[in-house]
């Protein structure tokens, strides 16, 4: 029975082991895959903190004196910069390009006013001039505001722009340039060839951010806002976890399956009972009682009742001196003439078979119940 219970012991230490083992590999793969697909908004949203999102440059403009606004319709007469990273001031539906069209032209009489307009979208409807080519075609500048910026990713898509007469230009070779700087009326557009390199995950690399605060802030008190479209676009319904950053949803469900795996670690697995020499004697219908709870779960009657007529056999036969694997004709005929019963009788408790139901099995547990205490009589009582 030890040895059945030591074997019992070692599988389920081997369960739990790669049961453990299985969890650490999904834990381990789905922060893998977190971590490369960990997205909260949609691309260039000044709001996201995600890695294409551009709420670090938000950031450093702001500490570099700029009073950053974001909002959907067009620069009042109070911003000084206008930012278009994502040109929604255009549209293919017939029924709105009448409206896209007023927002379009009313952008471009604030820029006519002496606004700047900052385009980072290379398919906006307000660039100054012809895309031409990627990458970036050299490191000419004229502008005076970006002359001590001179390193840029190579490894960031750019699309330049044709640089024609009496226009200014950074990071070309004079026929096209990433950076263009036009005079519209009064104001000044100007058209940056890259936005990739103002996203959260690129900012800090080379000139970036400096590139972001010559072009956006360039002086303490600028007023800068970031235009997201028409004031007609609906935003999109969000709920409240929308709100909450996928991170943090990705960590409350890695937390949750990390509770439901403890708990499967830890909860109890009813089996097939392992029986164990009793090394305090108690009483029989006690035995008998908590024996019978614990085969109860396992709903197997046939193997209750065999389990329990073993046990009896070897109480008895302990009982009368005899060893514990002495025949069971030897025990039955001791046992008869110890109780004053039929051998006959003896034998069809002690017999396999005969329990079919659970009823049969209630039966069974109180005759060797009462077989036992006509053998050992009051030593049988606590």
């Amino acid at each position: 029975m030890t040895a059945n219970a030591s074997s019992a012991g070692n599988k389920s230490g081997r369960g739990t082991t790669m049961l453990w083992v299985v969890a650490i590999a999904v834990i381990a793969l789905l922060v893998g895959l977190i971590g490369r697909n960990q997205s909260d908004g949609s691309p260039y949203d000044p709001f996201s903190i995600s890695e294409n999102g551009t709420q670090a440059m938000m950031r450093i403009l702001e500490r570099a004196g700029a009073d950053v606004d974001i909002r959907k319709g067009i620069p009042s007469a109070d911003d000084d910069i206008a930012l278009i990273l994502v040109d929604r001031y255009q549209s293919g539906d017939a029924d709105l390009v009448d409206q896209y069209f007023e927002s379009q032209l009313a952008i471009r009489e604030w820029v006519d006013e002496g606004g700047t307009l900052v385009v980072a979208d290379p398919s906006s409807s307000f660039l100054p001039g012809e895309l031409s080519g990627n990458g970036i075609p050299g490191f000419q500048c004229d502008i005076a505001a970006l002359a001590e910026i001179d390193e840029l990713d190579p490894d960031i898509d750019a699309t330049p722009l044709q640089v024609s007469a009496n226009r200014q230009f950074c990071f070309g070779d004079g026929g096209t340039a990433l950076v263009v700087k036009a005079d519209s009326g009064e104001g000044t557009i100007v058209y940056t060839g890259t936005r990739d390199h103002w996203e959260n995950e690129f900012i800090g690399l080379a000139d970036h951010g400096a590139l972001a605060v010559a072009l956006l802030a360039p002086t303490n008190d600028t007023n800068l806002v970031v235009l997201t479209g028409p004031t007609n676009i609906a935003d999109p319904i969000r709920s409240l976890t929308d709100l909450i950053p996928s991170g943090v949803r990705w960590g409350i469900a890695l937390a949750s399956l990390g509770f439901v795996l403890y708990a499967l670690g830890r909860v109890p697995r009813h089996g097939r009972p392992v029986q164990e020499p009793q090394l305090v004697e108690i009483a029989g219908s006690e035995l008998v009682l908590a024996t019978g709870h614990m085969l109860e779960q396992s709903r197997t009657f046939v193997d209750s009742a065999e389990t329990l007529k073993a046990q009896v056999s070897r109480d008895l036969a302990r009982a009368l001196h005899m060893p514990v694997n002495a025949a069971r004709d030897q025990v039955v005929a001791q046992v008869a003439a110890r109780a004053g019963q039929q051998p006959g009788q003896v034998e069809r408790l002690l017999s396999p078979g005969g329990v079919n139901s659970e009823d049969d099995l209630a039966a069974l547990a109180a005759d060797l119940d009462q077989l036992k205490r006509a053998v050992l009589g009051p030593a049988l009582n606590p």
